[in-house]
């Protein structure tokens, strides 16, 4: 029964943390919310028992996705601020 409600729990803040992805101004911003949500899709893939799964979602979409977004829209608008 806890295990039903920590999913429910994450599950809504998957929701929420992808509407914030699409909805939030800035860059930066935008790849913390990202990060933020592919942790908590990690998260709810160990509590479904598929910790590799998890292991790949938190090693390559939490932390490497949002560096190279980062870094390719920085080298692609000529050096500009990337956090407005």
């Amino acid at each position: 029964m806890m295990l039903e409600v920590v999913q429910i729990i994450v599950s809504l803040l998957i929701i929420v943390s992808a509407l914030m992805v699409t909805e939030v101004r800035g860059l930066v911003r935008m790849a913390l919310s990202f990060s933020i949500m592919s942790a908590l899709i990690a998260i709810l893939f160990i509590t479904l028992s598929a910790t590799y799964a998890g292991v790949f979602q938190l090693a390559i979409y939490a932390g490497f996705i949002p560096i190279i977004i980062l870094v390719t829209v920085a080298l692609t608008r000529g050096g500009e601020d990337v956090g407005d």
